[in-house]
């Protein structure tokens, strides 16, 4: 399209060889007016998906982020930042409730009003809620409801609200959430030399991309699910992959599809959520057989072209491994060899 811009249509064409180095590209220089470029590659990465995977549909695919860091200073600068992308992104203050409340009608009638909230102000949005570790058990038990089921339901007593009988009113919430916790840890940096920001137009654009899942991409991500359910499992708790993680994968699918402005998604495409869901359970639960990296997506600096080479190959690697992973652990399910 003519408004993504001539600086994104000429990066697009050095990096059409192949399917990753364009959002790769992204990542590198995102952001760089607040942090260095090639810093937080993989969660600029994981930024730039959640923002192009925001709309006001229902069922839609929701991507929330929480960054485990240390550095909470710089990663607050950068989420802040990034929520300025979008004509719906707020800055949820502590002070205030997160999702709708109830309360007598101000102007003295005695009724209930409900009040607004940040989550239905960041309605195909993002809400970003700051640092967990700040609110109560009760809040983030709250939180953690809605993320599941992507609703919050108000109950309104009759008696107190001079009505006959209770009323219970369910909200649809259609809101991507970032979160923060501190965890004592600094991530690498890597430091790269171009830079440009990354326009709104271009994420705007990318964001109202309808994508369709191809077979491979699905058979690969199916693949992978099961095998992985086999494999992180225990006796006693059973298999440790929530049936949320399909659906999460398939979105992180998506996403890298619509920030790679294409209109398929490609087995590419799923090579790179599994890789970062992959990284994130390694985190949570330690190495499965799969043993993938921490920087699993970005293994190294990405300053010429001879690295993005590098990464290509490695990727192509990962993916070998990751059939071979498929193969060995999750028997039944077709998923195609064929790396051209």
């Amino acid at each position: 399209p003519s408004f993504i811009g001539e600086n994104f249509k000429y990066l697009l064409s050095l990096t059409s060889s192949s399917c990753w180095r364009f959002t790769a590209m992204l990542a590198n220089i995102f952001a760089s007016q607040v942090v260095p470029p090639g810093t937080y590659n993989t969660l600029k990465l994981a930024i730039l998906l959640s923002l192009v995977q925001t709309c006001e549909i229902e069922n839609a695919d929701y991507l929330d982020l929480l960054v485990v860091t240390s550095d909470t200073l710089i990663i607050d600068r950068l989420l802040n930042y990034s929520i300025c992308l979008l004509p719906r992104g707020i800055r949820h203050p502590s002070s205030s409730d997160i999702f709708p409340s109830v309360s007598k009608d101000k102007h003295g009638t005695g009724s209930a009003s409900i009040q607004a909230c940040s989550a239905l102000l960041a309605q195909g949005g993002i809400c970003y809620i700051g640092d967990l570790s700040s609110y109560r058990k009760d809040k983030l038990e709250l939180l953690q409801s809605v993320l599941e089921s992507r609703t919050t339901t108000l109950f309104i007593p009759g008696k107190k609200y001079g009505e006959e009988a209770d009323q219970q009113v369910t909200i649809a919430v259609q809101t991507n959430f970032w979160s923060y916790v501190d965890a004592g840890s600094s991530p690498k940096k890597h430091i790269a030399r171009d830079s440009f920001l990354i326009g709104q137009m271009l994420i705007l654009f990318a964001k109202n991309l309808r994508v369709q899942l191809s077979s491979e991409a699905e058979n690969l991500i199916q693949g992978y699910y099961l095998a992985s359910r086999r494999v992180r499992r225990d006796s006693v708790h059973g298999s440790k992959l929530s049936a949320s993680a399909l659906k999460i994968l398939i979105s992180l699918s998506k996403a890298h599809t619509k920030l790679s402005l294409r209109k398929k998604v490609l087995e590419e495409d799923a090579l790179i959520a599994i890789l970062l869901f992959e990284s994130s359970l390694t985190l949570k639960h330690g190495k499965s057989a799969l043993c993938v990296e921490p920087n699993a997506v970005f293994p190294f600096d990405l300053s010429d072209e001879n690295s993005l080479q590098q990464r290509d190959i490695y990727l192509l690697q990962c993916h070998h491994q990751l059939l071979q992973f498929i193969g060995a652990y999750g028997p039944g399910t077709y998923v195609s060899t064929n790396e051209e």
